[in-house]
């Protein structure tokens, strides 16, 4: 029996009317910045992790670190030994964190900078959200096809829209019915975990976002998404 499902692809990597093979076009369109940003991810996982800020405090305070470095510098002359995020992020809920994780952080992060030149963007905080789920996959779920390298296919059309404006709202797309013609992989999960997190969240809540999102779990706001891999042909609606 012939499978059909919608996909929103971008027109210059996939043209309709031909046979073509998710391993040559699956690959998520960020990819060479999530490999620049997976050792800031790894600096900022411990701190993030253990002082439970947002994690767009957690950007604030690498963007911003000669601010950063000028409270830290007058807190010390104080005599203290915490800071109030709130002066880095105004919406921050936690009000105090420890001058030593924050300079840990940010020695870190600036001698990354310094050999790589690497400037971070409020763009990259999506950027993390996609590794996060990476890395909950590999840790906790690592039978699971990566979504990284998987296609993105959809069977509601109103599902499909939204989403691919969610991914990637710049690309050139054409809406396409997708005949699936040789299916080597095709797991379905709810996308609401995935869209329901903010920058405004903590690190426990996109652990928790990923790993219901791997387990299967239905969320508030369910948007499912089946992540394919074979051979398909997409027709132009």
């Amino acid at each position: 029996m012939e499978e059909y499902y919608f996909r929103i692809p971008d027109v210059k990597k996939e043209p309709a009317g031909v046979t073509l093979d998710s391993d040559n076009t699956s690959l998520y369109p960020g990819f060479n910045r999530i490999l620049e940003i997976i050792p800031v991810f790894n600096i900022i996982l411990p701190f993030w992790s253990s002082t439970r800020l947002q994690l767009d405090t957690v950007f604030a305070c690498l963007r911003k670190s000669v601010e950063v470095f000028q409270l830290i510098k007058g807190a010390e002359n104080n005599d203290k030994t915490h800071i109030n995020p709130r002066y880095i992020n105004i919406d921050e809920e936690i009000s105090i964190v420890a001058i030593k994780d924050m300079r840990e952080l940010l020695d870190a992060y600036l001698s990354y900078q310094k050999e790589t030149n690497l400037l971070l963007t409020d763009r990259d905080m999506s950027v993390i959200k996609d590794y996060m789920f990476e890395f909950v996959r590999k840790t906790d779920f690592p039978q699971k096809y990566s979504r990284l390298h998987s296609l993105m296919i959809y069977d509601n059309l109103g599902v499909a829209v939204q989403l691919a404006k969610e991914y990637d709202p710049k690309a050139k797309t054409n809406l396409c019915e997708m005949k699936i013609v040789e299916k080597r992989m095709l797991d379905r999960y709810d996308a609401g975990w995935y869209t329901s997190l903010s920058p405004t969240n903590v690190y426990a809540d996109y652990v928790f976002a990923a790993k219901s999102y791997w387990a299967g779990d239905a969320s508030a706001n369910c948007k499912m998404e089946s992540l394919f891999s074979g051979k398909y042909i997409l027709k132009e609606l």
